[in-house]
């Protein structure tokens, strides 16, 4: 029997309508991290989940997100950022947008404020006092570069590696064009859930994930979950930055289409992607 993975009802609110002609909102650049462990039962994910009352993805669990503020692309990075190498972001910059660097700083920056988790090199301060930071940030009363270089940290940005890149169906009117980034977690991770936006977190096996998802009891996104399908087989986080440094990064832009009374994400390449009419 196949999986069929579908759209979460709240991103489907502006696909109803699909069929009439109109101009699709611009995609928001945005970026996530895949933050990863080895675990005894195999390798593992951290995933949080959004409350029930905020306005995107509500309930859903996804990976640490959002999208990119101005003071992601400051020129100071360079001097507090250690950058990854070219062909694990290949793929990430935007031509007529954000570099690559500013889409990992933004990443590390969303990882820190919803996790509480800095991936950076030096000494970091003690857990009270980087919870502080964090607090400070999510507030807007500290930018994240002020918070790196004033702990004598550099981002490591050197740990990200570039794994997908999904655009937002072109119907719905909140849209996003989001870099997601695989981490291994440090030995020591600590995690906390940023409760303004989150409820929890949970570190989990992707098949069990996706098991749940398709049972209909672990909401995700239709990106969250087809990004787990890749890492589904994988025995071992390396293997996993392995599988994904051997794969060239391409935009997808899925489609909606209507199959027998529901809508369904249609991916590049499959049946019924190209065609045009009740595209979404």
């Amino acid at each position: 029997m196949s999986r069929r993975y579908r759209m979460e009802t709240q991103e489907l609110a502006a696909a109803e309508a699909m069929g009439p002609a109109r101009v699709p909102p611009k995609p928001r650049p945005a970026a996530g991290v895949i933050l990863a462990r080895d675990a005894e039962a195999g390798p593992e994910v951290l995933l949080v989940r959004r409350r029930a009352d905020v306005g995107f993805a509500a309930g859903a669990y996804v990976f640490p997100g959002g999208t990119l503020d101005a003071a992601d692309a400051d020129a100071a990075w360079e001097d507090w950022l250690d950058e990854p190498p070219g062909d694990a972001v290949a793929g990430a910059a935007d031509l007529e947008g954000p570099s690559a660097r500013t889409f990992v700083v933004a990443a590390l920056r969303e990882l820190f404020e919803e996790t509480g988790v800095l991936l950076a090199s030096g000494t970091p301060p003690g857990h009270d006092a980087l919870a502080q930071e964090r607090q400070a940030l999510v507030a807007g009363r500290r930018l994240f570069l002020d918070i790196v270089s004033g702990l004598g940290l550099r981002l490591a940005g050197d740990r990200l590696l570039l794994c997908a890149r999904w655009i937002t169906p072109e119907s719905l009117s909140r849209r996003y064009d989001a870099r997601f980034f695989l981490a291994a977690a440090p030995p020591d991770t600590q995690v906390s859930a940023e409760l303004g936006e989150l409820v929890e977190h949970v570190w989990i096996k992707p098949g069990e994930a996706l098991e749940r998802y398709f049972d209909y009891d672990f909401r995700m996104l239709f990106p969250t979950a087809r990004t787990l399908g890749w890492l589904e087989a994988g025995a071992s986080v390396t293997e996993w930055r392995e599988h994904f440094r051997s794969a060239a990064v391409e935009p997808i832009l899925p489609r909606l289409r209507r199959v027998e009374g529901e809508v369904i994400p249609v991916m590049p390449g499959e049946p019924r992607y190209d065609e045009r009419e009740g595209d979404g």
